[in-house]
């Protein structure tokens, strides 16, 4: 499935928090901006390390 761009911005936004610290994060997105799709892709991505 492909991400929305505000999707694609909370990726990129996590990944660059997780590459310059390794402290938590909190992710905040209005009900039904696809949180669960947003966490998908950084499992994706994170599996294929």
């Amino acid at each position: 499935m492909k991400l929305r761009d505000y999707q694609q911005q909370a990726v990129a936004t996590a990944i660059a928090h997780f590459k310059q610290s390794h402290q938590s994060a909190v992710m905040v997105l209005p009900t039904g901006a696809g949180k669960s799709l947003v966490l998908a892709e950084l499992a994706r991505i994170a599996h294929g390390r």
